[in-house]
């Protein structure tokens, strides 16, 4: 999520993920140790913090992204055309 929204609050990423702040605390600041992840402070708001990927958490997103692309392109040729678009319609819906 914060690949794909950077500068998102701590905040709505809880909300977008349904999950605690207790739960977010801990995978946060493993983030922040690894270096995957920065947090800079909202200059509207000195109590929020807005994450960013740092360089190296942005490679290894590029990659693992890739990877998924891979995987999924061959599972979609396998399973045909109708399968792939009964799937995107249960997915939109």
């Amino acid at each position: 999520m914060v690949a794909l929204q950077p500068g998102i609050a701590v905040g709505a990423l809880l909300e977008t993920l349904g999950i605690t702040k207790q739960s977010m605390s801990r995978v946060l600041g493993e983030l922040l140790a690894m270096g995957l992840i920065r947090h800079e402070t909202a200059p509207e708001d000195r109590r929020r913090r807005r994450l960013y990927l740092s360089p190296r958490g942005a490679e290894i997103e590029n990659r693992l992204f890739s990877l998924q692309r891979e995987v999924l392109l061959r599972v979609y040729r396998k399973a045909g055309g109708k399968a792939v678009d009964g799937f995107r319609r249960v997915m939109r819906g």
